[in-house]
């Protein structure tokens, strides 16, 4: 029988405070789709289930608990983690992150043939499989080369945008997916913000409401990512798109689909 994908929400804020966490997401258990709180919000015992981690692009709101899941994990389980993104990042993670000045190089410990970390490419376009679940990299509209993503299970997908501002393809294969249940979309600043979101290529509400017109079919969608300190205003401003199916993502909750 159809088992449902669940996704729980470790974190989904844009900006660090008290107890607003950096996005990440944790799929059936298993799989974390970025990294930027994976290790505040589960416990060692949650941690150590983890096989694989998706990361979209190289910020530090998107990556800088994975150096801590590493040391977490390391010496307890039997596979290497295997970190999947698209060359440029990976190349980056081992560059400034893994280099063994800010942090140790784990794809070569405890040895070079018995690694704790594997690094494998994920191409933009290409559908590629983490056990049960497929997975279609899509690139998006950011400052540094990201990509959003479609994750399917049996047939039903989730659509994560990640940070992009103005983009078209992800929407252009939402329209033809099969069976989609959820999108996440970011938004990062109000709209009175307009010029900062274009700079930094992040979405307002404003520029949602654009982005959420692509689509010619109607699918719920929670909103991600948002600043902190902005986060009533934007609430408000999302109210004014009046679309039927919008609300914000909520932390710690998990969404089955």
């Amino acid at each position: 029988g159809q088992r449902a994908m669940e996704i729980k929400i470790l974190g989904c804020y844009g900006g660090r405070e008290g107890h607003y966490r950096l996005t990440s997401f944790l799929v059936n258990n298993t799989l974390a789709i970025d990294a930027g709180s994976i290790t505040d919000a589960l416990s060692f015992d949650e941690q150590q289930q983890i096989t694989d981690v998706i990361i979209s692009h190289t910020h530090l709101d998107h990556t800088n608990s994975l150096p801590f899941l590493v040391d977490n994990i390391f010496g307890e389980t039997h596979l290497p983690l295997r970190i999947h993104s698209h060359a440029e990042v990976l190349r980056q993670l081992q560059t400034h992150v893994f280099n063994d000045v800010s942090w140790p190089d784990f794809s070569k410990l405890p040895s070079p043939e018995k690694p704790s970390v594997e690094y494998r490419e994920m191409k933009p376009g290409e559908t590629f499989r983490i056990g049960e679940l497929e997975i279609k990299p899509i690139w998006v509209n950011h400052l540094v080369p990201t990509t959003g993503m479609v994750v399917t299970e049996e047939g039903k997908s989730w659509i994560y945008s990640s940070d992009t501002w103005d983009t078209d393809e992800i929407w252009e294969i939402v329209n033809n997916l099969g069976d989609p249940r959820l999108l996440f979309i970011e938004c990062s600043y109000p709209n009175r913000f307009e010029e900062l979101a274009k700079a930094s290529k992040h979405l307002t509400p404003a520029d949602v409401g654009r982005q959420l017109a692509k689509l010619d079919r109607e699918i719920p969608v929670r909103v991600y990512h948002f600043k902190p300190s902005y986060l009533e205003e934007i609430k408000s401003e999302l109210e004014e798109l009046n679309h039927p199916d919008l609300e914000l993502l909520e932390q710690d909750r998990t969404y089955s689909i």
